[in-house]
């Protein structure tokens, strides 16, 4: 009898390409109704960190934030990492950090729901 062809192997898939960030900086946190997504994002010093805020944010919703680091201690300090402007949907603010550690952000006008940042050269902190 003839010989059938052995099927052809399938193409191996490719690699997912890493999601691109909404604003094209290597890491960054969105926020939508007061909620920073992701509630803890991690950078590297020197690295361009970006808050943006989501585009189908009503628009009549401000948003000013502050970063602090929190440098451990008791009782634990904080120093001002930057504070931005007004921000509406759509705006993008960015940020390079210098310095590794712990850093909180959150809206002035809502103090009880940060975000955490952490910057760290290091692989796994």
């Amino acid at each position: 009898p003839p010989r059938r062809a052995a099927p052809e192997p399938e193409p191996e898939p490719e690699a997912p390409e890493a999601p691109a960030t909404v604003s094209g900086c290597h890491a960054e946190m969105v926020v939508h109704d007061t909620t920073f997504a992701p509630t803890k994002a991690r950078t590297a010093p020197g690295v361009e960190f970006a808050v943006v805020i989501d585009a189908d944010e009503l628009g009549y919703v401000e948003y000013q934030f502050r970063c602090d680091r929190v440098l451990d201690g008791v009782p634990a300090t904080r120093t001002l990492a930057f504070e931005t402007d007004i921000m509406c949907a759509g705006d993008v603010f960015t940020h390079i950090f210098q310095d590794e550690g712990r850093y909180e952000i959150y809206d002035v006008d809502a103090e009880d729901a940060p975000g955490h940042i952490r910057v760290s050269s290091a692989e796994d902190d």
